[in-house]
This record gives structure tokens, sequence and C-alpha cells, in this order.
């Protein structure tokens, strides 16, 4: 997926997008200062979210904000069989709101941004985003 992101942003030219592949092996460690970080549908294959939110939070700038989007919590049929790095069959919102709380965000918000439909059933996907707490926002 970060090839296919990556081909995006070369061919809209946007200078100021990089993408990174976090690694557990390296404590989701990651250099420089950002003004938002994106995880998209990759939250349920993480199975230390707490060290994840803790660096997103500490690689930000004041004022800048998370946007994380997944699957809302499901019984387990989004993946098939042989995919084995699953930690986390989808998410409670208000859980992981305030798990993202707890790592130093607030004014998160939550909505359904994609209704994924597969074997005849739909997996909505959600939209968190916050913004770094206590830090003057940006203009």
């Amino acid at each position: 997926m970060l090839s296919v992101l990556e081909k995006k942003v070369q061919r809209l030219r946007l200078e100021s997008v990089a993408t990174l592949l976090l690694r557990p092996d390296d404590g989701y460690d990651f250099k420089g200062e950002f003004d938002l970080v994106v995880s998209s549908m990759t939250l349920h294959h993480v199975a230390d979210l707490t060290t994840l939110f803790a660096r997103f939070h500490a690689h930000l700038r004041p004022g800048g904000r998370v946007a994380v989007a997944d699957l809302d919590r499901e019984d387990g049929t989004f993946h098939t069989p042989d995919v084995t790095d699953v930690f986390h069959l989808g998410f409670d919102r208000a859980e992981l709101k305030a798990q993202l709380s707890h790592a130093g965000f607030d004014d998160l918000t939550d909505a359904t941004a994609f209704v994924d439909r597969r074997n005849d059933r739909d997996y909505p996907v959600f939209l968190i985003s916050g913004r770094v707490r206590g830090r003057k926002r940006s203009a």
C-alpha cells in the first residue's frame, strides 16, 4: 500500500508528503517532525497501539493533527484465514478515542468514512482525527 501511495504522491508532485513503514522491532520510531500523521487501515495489524500513539504524538509539531482510519469492531471475517498478522478485530471508537486521549490528543472526532462491502457483509471504516493537546493551534 505504501508503494501505491508513493506513486500517487509522485504523480501529483506532492513535495510535503512522505511515507514511512514503522516496524515494531524499532519501537515504531521514526525521525522528523510533522504537521499531520495519517494511518489508514493499519491499526488492526499493530499489537502495541500505546507505543504507536505515543510516537505519533512525539513527532507532531505544535498544532499537529492525527488521523486514523480503520475498521469498526467486527467478527474476524474481514480478512481471509491466511492473513495472520491481525491483532484487533476492528475497534470500538470510544475506546480508541480514549487511547488517543491518553497519548495526548484532544478535539477527537469520529465519523464513518467508508463502508467496505465484501462477502455480502458491510464493514464500516471510521476516521478519527484529533490534535496535540496543550499546544497552540496553528493558524
